[in-house]
């Protein structure tokens, strides 16, 4: 089933549009963030997969890696635009 929902995950990309002046956040984007943008282009996974170190402060393109277990790792891409 990792390997199901990595190969899901794998090459797409999530978008979150989020108050934002000269770059800077209003706030911040974590791991819950992502997973509702996940979502919106139809992938489900659990919170725990996300490699995090910490929020997002600024707008930019991430990578983002991902870790189901057994070696089964895979990165996405996350665009974080000001709204």
């Amino acid at each position: 089933e990792s390997r199901v929902l990595a190969n899901a995950l794998s090459g797409k990309k999530g978008v979150i549009k989020s108050k934002a002046e000269n770059g800077k956040l209003f706030g911040s984007v974590g791991v819950d963030e992502i997973l509702l943008a996940l979502e919106a282009v139809g992938v489900k996974i659990e919170k725990q997969v996300i490699v995090l170190e910490k929020a997002f402060k600024e707008v930019g393109v991430y990578e983002i890696p991902a870790d189901f277990g057994h070696g089964v790792k895979v990165t996405f891409e996350l665009v974080i635009e000001a709204a």
